[in-house]
């Protein structure tokens, strides 16, 4: 848990998530997209295997679904620290071209089409 502080900045290793992650989040971290550490929870516990470890809250994901109020945390497995040092391809592609940016898409859930 060490190498994990809030306000770092982290990048998702493995953005593959069992298909029950549905059922109380709206949107999952992405592999290869970069996050902030908004606070840790020193025992979380994975819902699907049931490991517990460190778990990272992220900036960018607040919450869950609605009428669900536990806070959503991430397994710290799934995250590297972002040596700040270093640049994607991505952002640098950014720097030189501002105006070329690529909106990124997160996955939803989605609702079931009425019969």
């Amino acid at each position: 848990m060490g190498e994990f502080h809030p306000g770092q900045r982290i990048l998702c290793i493995d953005g593959k998530f069992h298909p029950t992650v549905w059922e109380w989040v709206n949107e999952v971290p992405l592999e290869g997209e970069v996050y902030t550490v908004a606070w840790i929870r020193p025992r979380g516990r994975d819902n699907v295997t049931g490991k517990i470890g460190p778990a990272l809250a992220l900036d960018e994901i607040p919450g869950s679904l609605p009428g669900i109020s536990t806070v959503v945390c991430w397994c710290a497995w799934r995250f590297a620290p972002l040596d700040i040092r270093e640049t994607s391809t991505a952002s640098r592609q950014k720097k030189a071209h501002p105006t070329k940016t690529k909106a990124a898409t997160k996955p939803r859930r989605l609702e079931p089409v009425p019969a």
